[in-house]
């Protein structure tokens, strides 16, 4: 994934379409900078204002708040105390979200 490039996944098993999203957490195998992105439909980003479905972003930059265990050749992060209302506007019971790369260097895994 390069610089600004980003993936984009639907996650099953929400038990709720209106969920609040109150932490995020990261594993690596790289200490890049990365933002997550909220979207409310499986359509993800669309040049139509009215048919793009962002809801919200976060940051999660492990060159800040990275951390390795042991020999483990992995990068964990976590974020608390955050406050997203997300909703599943789908309602395919999935969250919607894409992971950019926010690092010059390409994420290689």
């Amino acid at each position: 994934m390069l610089l600004e490039g980003q993936g984009q996944e639907d996650l099953t098993g929400l038990l709720s379409s209106k969920i609040r999203i109150v932490g995020l957490a990261i594993q690596s195998i790289q200490q890049l900078h990365y933002r997550a992105i909220f979207w409310r439909r499986d359509t993800f980003e669309n040049a139509d204002l009215d048919v793009d479905a962002f809801i919200s972003e976060q940051e999660l930059d492990l060159t800040a708040i990275g951390y390795q265990i042991g020999g483990a050749d992995q990068w964990y992060g976590a974020l608390t105390s955050l406050n997203i209302d997300y909703e599943d506007e789908d309602e395919s019971s999935e969250l919607h979200v894409s992971l950019q790369n926010l690092s010059a260097a390409a994420k290689i895994a």
